[in-house]
């Protein structure tokens, strides 16, 4: 299980939504969280919806931190991990690798290749169809390069 953090960043939304809360707390000081309540999302996303902290002798229950001025952190190195990759690593089970488009690492492809081929593949539009289009992409630079 992941260990979580609040730190406050945002005295004013703090203030609105607990006023004894904004008085004990201290500006970008990092809170353990006590039983952090996790929303998964219909896209396998998740967020912390509620954080319970101590500050002193009293216990606060922050409902939707990031909404209320606090900034989330979570660590997956958490000391009962076994896993040497996940305590390195943190988990990847809320990173969604497969289903969205990486344009970043196509831009980044695109300038890498064209750079190596003096930027001369910029031509040949390959008529393709049941590929996505990365893999578009790539043949094209390919085909080109090959004619």
């Amino acid at each position: 299980m992941a260990k979580y953090w609040i730190m406050p960043h945002d005295m004013d939304k703090i203030a609105a939504y607990n006023q004894h809360l904004a008085e004990q707390v201290t500006l970008y000081e990092n809170y353990d969280v006590s039983n952090p309540e996790i929303n998964v999302h219909y896209d396998n996303t998740k967020t912390l919806r509620g954080a319970v902290i101590y500050i002193g002798e009293f216990r606060y229950l922050v409902s939707y931190p990031q909404e209320n001025g606090f900034v989330v952190k979570r660590d997956w190195s958490a000391p009962d991990e076994v896993d040497p990759v996940l305590k390195a690593w943190g988990n990847y089970d809320d990173v969604d690798m497969f289903r969205s488009r990486d344009d970043t690492f196509i831009a980044w492809w695109d300038r890498a290749f064209l750079q190596v081929t003096g930027n001369t593949c910029t031509t040949h539009q390959p008529n393709m169809r049941g590929f996505n289009s990365f893999t578009m992409l790539c043949t094209s630079q390919i085909q080109t390069l090959c004619t």
